[in-house]
């Protein structure tokens, strides 16, 4: 980035939006967008904080609450499908899979 700057290839503004993306490899992957799309600066922030979006969506999937996973995979040997436990402020929601009809008979049999 710095020797893009440098050589003119790239502007302070299209650098100040690369560093507003934590990832260091997401960084060189939009640099190098930048370059060959001849993104403007604008462009540049746009693609900046979609990036940013999607790197703290995955980030607070992957956080996910040890006790919640625990509760999951107790679930899913009691009912022998997969269970998920989404977790919100206000509650939550816990999904069973099924995969036939008797697969829902069954759950249903258990609950």
């Amino acid at each position: 980035v710095k020797q893009s700057v440098s050589s003119n290839q790239m502007s302070m503004g299209h650098a100040k939006a690369l560093l507003t993306i934590d990832n260091p490899k997401i960084q060189e992957q939009l640099s190098e967008l930048i370059l060959e799309k001849e993104l403007t600066v604008r462009e540049a922030e746009k693609q900046s904080r979609q990036l940013n979006r999607k790197s703290t969506q995955k980030s607070k999937k992957q956080e996910k609450d040890v006790h919640l996973e625990e509760f999951e995979e107790s679930l899913q040997q009691k009912f022998g499908t997969k269970v998920q436990i989404d977790h919100t402020k206000k509650g939550g929601r816990i999904t069973l899979h099924y995969y036939t009809p008797d697969d829902l008979e069954r759950l249903l049999g258990l609950l």
